[in-house]
C-alpha cells in the first residue's frame, strides 16, 4: 500500500495566532521544548510544519501537561527526521545530478 503524504507549512505569525501567544512566548516554549522549532525554508524564510502545532494544541487541549508536550515535541521532531529518509527515497540526488562540487563558469 502506498503512503499520501500532504505537509503543510506554517509560517511563524500563523503559529503565533493559532498557539495564542507572541514571538516571545513561542521562543520561550521552543526552548524548554513545548513547541517545534522552526527550519529554514529559504534564504530569509522559516516554517515549522502545520500539523505539529494543532497536535500540541490538542494535547493542551485535552488536558496534557508540560511532561507529555515535551514528549510530543520529541516524537514530532524525531518524525522529521525519518522525513530526511523518506525525501531521499522520492527524490534521489547525487552529487553529479544535483550540480553540487562543480565549478561555475567564471569561477575562479
Amino acid at each position: 500500500m502506498e503512503k499520501e503524504y500532504e505537509l503543510e507549512l506554517e509560517r511563524p505569525d500563523e503559529t503565533e495566532r493559532r498557539y495564542g501567544k507572541g514571538k516571545s512566548g513561542c521562543w520561550e516554549d521552543v526552548e524548554s521544548e513545548l513547541l517545534t522549532p522552526t527550519f529554514p525554508i529559504g534564504k530569509r524564510s522559516v516554517a515549522r510544519f502545520a500539523h505539529e502545532t494543532t497536535a500540541i494544541i490538542a494535547l493542551r487541549g485535552a488536558g496534557g501537561n508540560d511532561d507529555e508536550v515535551r514528549a510530543l515535541v520529541r516524537a514530532l521532531l524525531a518524525a522529521r527526521s525519518e522525513l530526511r529518509g523518506l525525501a531521499r527515497e522520492l527524490i534521489p540526488i547525487t552529487r553529479a545530478s544535483s550540480g553540487l562540487g562543480r565549478k561555475r563558469r567564471g569561477s575562479a
